[in-house]
């Protein structure tokens, strides 16, 4: 399973990895020590003093940073030779788990599958797997009541319009659960109204905690998300979209994220629309954010244009 490939040890030595190569290429910078491709990769020759040159002198023999990358041959290379060598080490490095991964089910590490409770209800909540009138996987965003008393939820529109069937995935013999009712195509978001005889509504679905609405989230924001396919994954926030309402964050997504609820802090931001790019690699290994990043609508665009437009789902307020 891909959760088991990666697990903690392996992350922790990806992220070493990407320490090594940074400690390296600063120690370069500092201590204005030309590298040496020596016997087994790279190395700095100079102490760790950048201000004490008689101590790294002292220090000769003794690298700060080792980067064991190459075969037999000593030689002094430039700096910039020494920043192309580190960062295609980290890269081939990085490929070589990727290739790894990759030939590995993505189900070990997709979300829970929703559960049926003792009154035989299922138990939704934001990052819940749906299939919309049979066929098409998506993600529940967010459940909770609107200024009416319905109980709503969201998710993407592309995922199906208003009248399609809504079951839980996991529990499709419990049948449809809810309609969709409504939606916008250029925002990308549609409101399904459930059937609160069949639904129990949650704020912690699977462990993911959707504690509110939050502001739009500013550059350099970490943001994590839910989704049926790869489940949680976090990553920076980039800034606004091109297109309006959209905000671009460093999250995982793939075919059946859509709609899976955006937080920051546990405060819903937003739901996965989709890639930010096709040009660019597609997200393989949630872990590793060597990917395209991942286009999210904006929670607050989608309830200003429900509210403006009195639509269903109007003064929606997550379950608490």
């Amino acid at each position: 399973m891909v959760a088991k490939v990666l697990g903690t040890p392996l992350r922790s030595a990806l992220a070493d990895l990407v320490e090594a190569r940074d400690a390296f290429l600063r120690s370069a910078l500092l201590t204005g020590c030309p590298p040496v491709r020596c016997r087994r990769g790279l190395m700095l020759p100079c102490g760790s003093s950048p201000d004490d040159p008689g101590k790294a002198a002292a220090e000769m023999g003794r690298p700060h940073v080792k980067l064991f990358l190459y075969p037999p041959g000593v030689e002094l290379i430039d700096g910039r030779t020494a920043v192309q060598i580190a960062h295609h080490w980290l890269l081939r490095t990085i490929a070589t788990v990727l290739t790894l991964a990759s030939c590995v089910a993505m189900a070990g590490i997709a979300a829970p599958a929703a559960r049926v409770a003792a009154d035989n209800k299922v138990v939704m909540g934001g990052g819940a797997g749906l299939v919309v009138d049979g066929d098409t996987m998506c993600t529940l965003t967010s459940i909770g009541h609107d200024n009416t008393g319905a109980l709503i939820g969201f998710t993407s529109a592309h995922c199906g319009g208003p009248g399609a069937e809504v079951a839980a995935e996991g529990s499709e013999s419990n049948g449809t659960i809810g309609l969709m009712v409504a939606g916008n195509d250029n925002l990308d978001y549609a409101v399904i109204e459930f059937d609160p005889e069949k639904v129990t509504p949650v704020s912690n679905f699977g462990g993911f905690i959707i504690g509110g609405i939050g502001p739009d989230p500013s550059f350099g924001q970490i943001a994590c998300k839910q989704g049926r396919t790869t489940g949680n994954s976090c990553g920076v926030t980039w800034g606004p979209g091109q297109d309006p309402g959209t905000i671009v964050m460093q999250v995982c997504g793939r075919p059946g994220d859509s709609g899976g609820p955006v937080v920051v802090n546990n405060m819903l931001v937003g739901m996965i629309h989709g890639a930010f790019s096709e040009a660019l690699p597609t997200c393989v290994v949630k872990y590793i954010p060597l990917h395209t990043p991942a286009v999210v609508v904006s929670i607050n665009a989608v309830l200003g244009d429900i509210n403006a437009n009195n639509r269903p789902g109007a003064g929606f307020v997550p379950i608490g």
